[in-house]
């Protein structure tokens, strides 16, 4: 009976030790987290230029979630198209290909950008709720796939998406911090895009007061 009172108490120390220890991990990568999204904003909020903007986002994403790949869509003016602007890991880069994507007709980041709600499939092969998928998509040969919408004041401007080319499901932690990246995304890119019209604007008010005073 004593022995088998020491396995029990010995087993409730182990599981302690075993909780304690994930604790110290969860705490541990929460912080970490933490720190790379701050890191993360910093280095967005610097960057003006949006093409240059939107390249960094890519690979700090892939790197971060050790993803295969990264590739981020902007709506075009009309809202009926998704532009491919920048791309990490794929073996055809979409951007330099113009790739685009249907907002309607069951594409998977058109989904994301009109109901605003991450996306996430384990396998592309096994279970795809989307019904798009061109041969140029699929000659990549992703299999876990994840999209997230990038909202500014309840719109959605586009969509990230993050993909591997082995069966892979976010968890929730990771999921949150797409998102957050996400999120702080679309206010750098409105940021840029914002300060891309002011000096514009501002181009173009010079050019009539020299008009005026020629």
């Amino acid at each position: 009976r004593s022995l088998s009172l020491l396995t029990i108490v010995g087993n409730h120390i182990g599981i302690a030790l075993e909780r304690a220890e994930l604790f110290d991990a969860l705490k541990e990568k929460r912080v970490n987290e933490q720190a790379a999204l701050l890191d993360f904003s910093n280095q967005l909020l610097r960057r003006l230029d949006r093409e240059d903007l939107t390249r960094q986002l890519v690979s700090q994403i892939a790197g971060l979630l050790e993803a295969d790949a990264c590739s981020l869509l902007l709506a075009e003016e009309g809202n009926r198209w998704l532009k491919f602007v920048a791309a990490s890991g794929w073996k055809q880069d979409p951007v330099e290909l113009e790739r685009r994507v249907p907002l309607e007709g069951g594409s998977g980041p058109g989904w994301v950008m009109r109901f605003q709600r991450p996306l996430l499939v384990e396998d592309l092969q096994k279970s795809d709720p989307t019904s798009w998928s061109p041969a140029w998509l699929q000659t990549e040969g992703f299999r876990g796939h994840a999209v997230v919408p990038l909202v500014v004041e309840d719109h959605a401007i586009g969509a990230l998406v993050m993909n591997n080319r082995s069966p892979r499901r976010l968890a929730d932690d990771e999921v949150r911090l797409l998102q957050l990246m996400a999120n702080q995304a679309a206010i750098a890119i409105e940021t840029a895009r914002l300060h891309s019209e002011g000096i514009e604007r501002l181009r173009m008010e010079q050019e009539l007061d020299i008009g005026r005073q020629m």
